[in-house]
């Protein structure tokens, strides 16, 4: 089910895109899970199998630069963009590999979901797409304090005298203890009695759930994403959430969840683009943090049956 692609035109070393394909031929409904950025394909398979157990083929990738796809730097851990383009190519590519014959849906998490909306917009084949789900999507950095224009200037300071050696420490697929070399994954901050085993590194991490949340709440009041980034990667970052297509522009159903106790998207600007869209239903999980696609059973049970009822309500 794990396969690696080309990315047509790209060139060698920069052109391999880690695939997740589950296909059946009775099945005619696809869904395309778009990931947030650094995500590694292992943190979606709850995902995942809710969308198969729903009676959807999946598929799903990681962009170039993320995850096992070819990186841009040679550090490992170390995962940035180059280009707008290469996202663009990247989704490209992956719609390529779905048969024209399936009814396409398409679920975004974080960053993946403003990639997704400039797609939408932009691409020819958006038309394809019939409903959209967003999960904690990246509308807006949260930059609590500092207003964003300072925190880019944060960021690009910090890019400078820093270079490469922070990037992508405590973000987004699970904490990541440079000493240890080892990712804490998000589901820790809510029961210390889980252990996830992350296959990528080869290696169990229990976590203390009192040292997590003091992680978590140190990280929550600093101007966090654009502190973590290379400037170059802030830059593209921003220029995506600049130009955000207007919420009223995007014509098929949406749903949308964002999370009360997140600490890296703003999550009153995520609603505030959801109100502009007549076509958007929201669900708010006062409780939940960032990274949705491994929280409680609770919130995950509230997720999903909004999920359902949304794919299989034909009126909208």
């Amino acid at each position: 089910m794990f396969e690696f692609i080309q990315v047509p035109g790209a060139p060698a070393g920069q052109n391999k895109i880690r695939l997740y394909r589950n296909f059946s031929p009775a099945c005619q409904r696809t869904m395309l899970v778009v990931p947030g950025f650094n995500g590694y394909l292992e943190t979606y398979d709850t995902l995942i199998q809710m969308f198969i157990s729903l009676g959807f083929n999946v598929i799903s990738f990681e962009y170039r630069g993320s995850g096992l796809s070819d990186n841009f730097t040679q550090k490992f851990g170390h995962h940035h963009l180059t280009s707008l383009t290469s996202l663009r190519e990247d989704l490209e590519t992956v719609f390529a590999c779905i048969p024209l014959d399936q009814q396409l849906y398409m679920a975004a998490v974080s960053f993946g979901s403003v990639t997704s909306l400039h797609f939408l917009a932009d691409s020819p084949l958006a038309n394809r797409i019939e409903k959209l789900i967003l999960l904690a999507p990246m509308i807006k950095f949260l930059t609590n304090k500092w207003p964003q224009s300072l925190a880019r200037w944060y960021g690009w300071i910090g890019s400078k005298l820093f270079a490469e050696t922070t990037v992508y420490k405590n973000y987004d697929h699970g904490l990541y203890d440079s000493e240890k070399g080892i990712f804490l994954m998000y589901m820790s901050f809510y029961d210390p009695l889980i252990t996830k085993t992350n296959a990528l590194i080869g290696c169990s991490c229990p976590i203390e759930i009192e040292r997590a949340l003091k992680i978590a709440d140190y990280y929550k009041d600093q101007p966090n994403t654009a502190s973590i980034l290379t400037y170059k990667t802030l830059n593209i970052l921003f220029q995506l959430i600049d130009t955000l297509p207007p919420a009223d522009s995007l014509k098929i159903p949406l749903l949308m969840f964002t999370a009360g106790k997140d600490f890296y998207v703003d999550t009153k600007a995520s609603i505030h683009y959801g109100l502009k869209n007549k076509n958007c239903h929201i669900v708010h999980l006062p409780k939940a943090r960032h990274c949705l696609i491994l929280e409680t059973p609770e919130n995950y049970q509230i997720m999903e049956q909004n999920i359902k009822s949304f794919l299989e309500d034909t009126s909208n």
